[in-house]
């Protein structure tokens, strides 16, 4: 292929990128489900542009928490919400892990919305969201991931920086809604925070607008 097909074919595919991102992270989660259902092939698309971004940055944030839920006794259980490919279930092969995606692109995905997820209550020790709070009802997935947590069970988050206003802020609103922030890494990686929390039973009563800045992406 000549040199300036591949360039417009990168931007075109950068451009799609930029889009879908862009609504992604501005609909409710119910939306994005019915978007990819409707048409699978963008699911796919979408994350194999995902991939490739992966490979610029200085590293990918999900191997950091593979590597701490690595040290976890065997009989751990794990949801991971927004699982993607289910690297995290791909890898953790000693572990119990519930991957969860709005598509099943392999045979360890379980399709579903986020909001709810086909887990009983209090069954699983560590619920993951890894770049996938995505979408303006962010406060679904977290009372969602509180729900199928066992008492005293642990929330791990990794997010880009740029989309925190204000993390304290960010950490108030989780403990409203029934977790206990206990760590807050923000200077291992310029890029991502990742924030570790534990279930706690006392929840705000009524609703907790939590809210993360989309990643909006720069024409080029």
């Amino acid at each position: 292929m000549p040199e300036t097909q591949k360039r417009l074919l990168l931007r075109l595919h950068a451009g799609f990128f930029r889009h879908l991102n862009e609504q992604l992270y501005t609909c409710h989660s119910s939306e994005t489900n019915r978007l990819f259902s409707s048409d699978p092939s963008v699911f796919a698309k979408y994350h194999e542009l995902y991939r490739t971004q992966v490979e610029k940055w200085p590293e990918n944030p999900l191997l950091k928490v593979i590597s701490e839920l690595e040290k976890l006794p065997n009989r751990t259980t794990i949801a991971d919400f927004g699982c993607g490919d289910a690297l995290l279930a791909r890898t953790l092969k000693n572990k119990r892990v519930y991957s969860f995606d709005h598509i099943a692109s392999n045979e360890y995905v379980t399709p579903c919305d986020m909001m709810h997820v086909p887990l009983n209550d209090q069954t699983v020790d560590v619920v993951v969201f890894s770049l996938s709070l995505m979408g303006k009802n962010l406060s679904d997935y977290i009372s969602e991931a509180h729900r199928v947590a066992k008492p005293r069970g642990k929330l791990r988050i990794v997010e880009v920086k740029s989309r925190f206003e204000s993390v304290s802020d960010f950490v108030s609103k989780l403990a409203n809604l029934g977790w206990r922030v206990d760590n807050v890494d923000h200077v291992s990686n310029n890029v991502f925070i990742w924030i570790r929390a534990v279930k706690q039973e006392r929840r705000a009563s009524g609703p907790v607008d939590l809210r993360l800045l989309p990643c909006l992406y720069k024409c080029r």
